[in-house]
């Protein structure tokens, strides 16, 4: 009971202490056959305590060995955890040979802890996927899948109101630090970390805690993406990457996607994962779901977006040359200056650097808009805000420094539309939809309208205007 003491939950305890064993399968993920096999025994003879090495040479395979362990233990006497089940395989995704061997060595051990379930008071698995494998589960017919249930949504994040609950002390803390409003601090929260829905049923939006408990224990270091730098991005994310070398996730940050309940629930062999399951999955989409009943996968949040897109930029080779990396620097006091020549030359470096003559990214302004975020996602202390939605639209890009908001709206060129009506349609939407005016924050606010020349691929100096600074005190 001592894991217990001091919690809600020893008031109540009223059931026995089991045993638990737990098997955690991401450490073994990236090993040979051999290894793995070797490996999962270890941990086996671990958990269950047996201190006896030398005993490994008396068995070939997990499953030999878990049958004479399980022989010797009491009925209803174990519980068994089973961490990142699929570690093993989406590691493997890509290399068939091994997946089919290491899935032949789990379906052997699934199958004895099916021949002796009962031994074990609750079996508990998780994984990233939510995959079929026939092969692996065939004898493990009784398991009970708990992804999309309404009653298990918030077990392991925050709710909405959570923050205001119980960490506004911390929230007031770190808007003193950084110098904001405290009500700003959780619009940032909010606009960052929130914005996870696991089920087609729930009320609630969630937090993801690992970001805000970073936050709030280091506010100085701003609004981090942690999800991405904390190595968060599965394997199998990867491996499908390289397996389909076409696929662009630029192109998924503007996607908002009906999906169907029955393609959320279907099971998919694990080497057959249509990509937005598999970005579902792996956290990048969220579902939302809307009063009469259609459901959507959408990215949950700012930090999410910002993980697809260094994602992208990583496996496309896309890092900044040291060039590249040094101007970008320099946006921050651009910004604040006005210098709106010196914005436009670092994002026409960008554009040169991250596009070739052939590329289609200037056939509409969203896509240049896109990768110039995307590249600005190194520079941690620049805020960047896309599609800020008003009651009367949605601005296209906004960079936020500690004393300016910049809100760019970018039109390009087409054959029967020059430079001088692109221009003048930008400055007409900037105005009409009177971007800017319902910013909260303490800062200057000027807006900018930019002309992209699909002809010359590049943003046009001589076509880029402010259109007028408000003040907000």
């Amino acid at each position: 009971m001592s894991y217990f003491h001091g919690l809600e939950i020893e008031k109540s305890w009223n059931d026995t202490i089991y045993q638990v064993v737990r098997l955690d399968f991401s450490s073994l993920a990236g090993r040979s056959v051999s290894s793995f096999k070797n490996g999962l025994m270890r941990r086996i003879l671990k958990n269950f305590k047996i201190h006896e090495l030398d005993i490994l040479k008396k068995y070939d395979n997990p499953s030999d060995l878990l049958v004479d362990i399980l022989d010797d233990q009491d009925n209803n006497s174990l519980v068994l955890l089973i961490d990142e089940y699929d570690a093993p395989l989406t590691h493997n995704i890509n290399r068939s040979r091994k997946l089919n061997e290491i899935m032949d060595l789990l379906s052997d051990f699934y199958a004895t802890i099916k021949q002796y379930t009962d031994k074990f008071r609750l079996i508990f698995i998780t994984g990233i996927t939510r995959a079929n494998h026939v092969s692996i589960f065939s004898s493990f017919n009784n398991l009970k899948d708990i992804s999309l249930e309404n009653e298990y949504n918030d077990l392991l994040e925050f709710k909405y109101n959570d923050p205001e609950n119980y960490f506004d002390l911390h929230v007031a803390r770190a808007a003193n630090i950084l110098n904001m409003k405290k009500e700003d601090v959780y619009r940032r929260l909010k606009e960052h970390y929130e914005g996870f829905q696991f089920s087609p049923a729930a009320k609630d939006t969630l937090y993801n805690p690992w970001s805000i408990l970073n936050f709030l224990g280091s506010p100085e270091n701003g609004f981090c993406n942690y999800w991405f730098n904390s190595g968060v991005t599965p394997s199998i994310v990867m491996n499908y990457l390289k397996v389909n070398e076409s696929f662009n996730f630029l192109d998924y940050t503007k996607r908002d996607s009906f999906i169907e309940i029955n393609r959320l629930s279907r099971k998919y062999e694990i080497t057959a994962l249509p990509i937005d399951i598999l970005l579902y999955q792996t956290g990048y989409l969220t579902l939302r779901s809307e009063p009469h009943g259609k459901l959507h996968l959408v990215l949950a949040n700012t930090e999410v977006e910002e993980s697809l897109l260094q994602l992208y930029l990583e496996e496309n080779n896309l890092l900044p040359s040291e060039q590249l990396s040094r101007k970008m620097d320099d946006i921050i006091q651009y910004i604040n200056k006005k210098d709106i020549v010196g914005i436009v030359n670092i994002f026409n470096l960008i554009l040169n650097e991250y596009t070739s003559i052939l590329s289609n990214i200037f056939n509409d302004e969203r896509s240049v808009r896109d990768l110039l975020y995307a590249a600005l996602i190194q520079i941690p202390s620049l805020q960047k805000v896309k599609e800020r939605e008003t009651v009367l639209g949605k601005s296209d890009l906004e960079l936020i420094t500690s004393e300016v908001c910049m809100i760019i709206e970018f039109k390009r060129t087409y054959p029967n539309r020059g430079p001088d009506a692109s221009l003048h349609m930008a400055i007409d939407q900037i105005e009409k939809n009177r971007y800017g005016f319902l910013f909260s924050q303490s800062h200057m606010v000027y807006r900018v309208a930019m002309v992209i020349s699909i002809e010359e691929k590049k943003i046009l100096k001589n076509y880029c205007k402010i259109v007028q600074s408000i003040w907000f005190s």
